[in-house]
C-alpha cells in the first residue's frame, strides 16, 4: 500500500466529518452523549480554523491529520483512520512524520485526546508524554531531543 498525503479541500468536508464519527462517536457517546448537531457545529469550527492533511492509501482518502505550528510549538489534531485501513502501519507512518518534523525544526508537540482513544498507546510509543489529564481528555507533549 502506497501511502501519499494531500491537502484537504472543502470537497473533502463531509468525508472528514463521517470519519470522525466513524472513529469516535463510540467514545465521545460513552463520555458525553452523542449530539448530531454539536457534532457537526464543532467540525463546522475546527474546519473553518483550518483544513486537515488527507491520509491516502494508493490514492484513496483514508484518513485525516492536523499539524500546525502555532506559538512556537506544533499541535496535532484529528487524527482519524478508517477502521478498515487501522491496524496496518498508516498511524505509525504519519507519527514517524509528525515526529521527525518536530525534529527537524527542534519544536515541541501538543495533543489532546479523549479519555479512551486506543490511539493513546501509539502515542505514548512515538514519545508523547501525558503532561495533564482529566475525566474527559489526555493532554499529551513530544519534546525532541537534540541528538
Amino acid at each position: 500500500m502506497k501511502l501519499s498525503l494531500r491537502p484537504a479541500t472543502d470537497a473533502d468536508y463531509l468525508f472528514a466529518f463521517e470519519l470522525k464519527k466513524l472513529c469516535e462517536q463510540d467514545v465521545i457517546t460513552r463520555q458525553f452523549g452523542w449530539d448530531e448537531e454539536l457534532q457537526l457545529e464543532l467540525h463546522r469550527q475546527e474546519w473553518r480554523s483550518g483544513l486537515p492533511t488527507l491520509i491516502c492509501a494508493d490514492g484513496i482518502a483514508v484518513g485525516t491529520f492536523r499539524l500546525h505550528l502555532h506559538d512556537d510549538r506544533f499541535h496535532f489534531s484529528r487524527f482519524f483512520i478508517l477502521p478498515a485501513y487501522q491496524n496496518q502501519g498508516l498511524g505509525s507512518e504519519i507519527l514517524t512524520f509528525v515526529t521527525k518534523r518536530c525534529t527537524q525544526l527542534q519544536r515541541a508537540c501538543l495533543l489532546c485526546c479523549i479519555q479512551g482513544n486506543r490511539a493513546t498507546e501509539l502515542y505514548q510509543r512515538f514519545g508523547f508524554k501525558t503532561y495533564r489529564q482529566d475525566c474527559q481528555f489526555i493532554h499529551m507533549k513530544f519534546q525532541p531531543t537534540d541528538d
